[in-house]
């Protein structure tokens, strides 16, 4: 079940819904700057909001590096994937 009163409260920390508000101002503070890897069959579905996200992003034209994986359940942190975000790192 979900507690209203406590979803409520976490609205306030709803980056889709904080972006939607003002595009525009989001577009400059957070172009490049995200980084979201997911595994597409995540058990938890947590692949379904970052899909949702990915939507809006594009839509608003915020840049962002997002990437979905397969057959890795939850756990998307594998050597390679350490390595991409180590060398995304060394580019900064």
């Amino acid at each position: 079940d979900i507690d209203p009163e406590v979803a409520e409260y976490w609205q306030k920390f709803d980056m889709a819904k904080i972006i939607a508000n003002d595009p525009a101002k989001y577009r400059e503070l957070l172009s490049g700057k995200l980084h979201i890897f997911v595994a597409m069959d995540d058990p938890y579905g947590l692949n379904k909001s970052v899909e949702l996200i990915d939507e809006l992003l594009e839509i608003n034209e915020v840049e962002a590096d997002i990437q979905f994986f397969t057959g890795l359940g939850h756990n998307v942190w594998t050597d390679e994937l350490r390595e991409h975000i180590h060398n995304c790192m060394d580019d900064l």
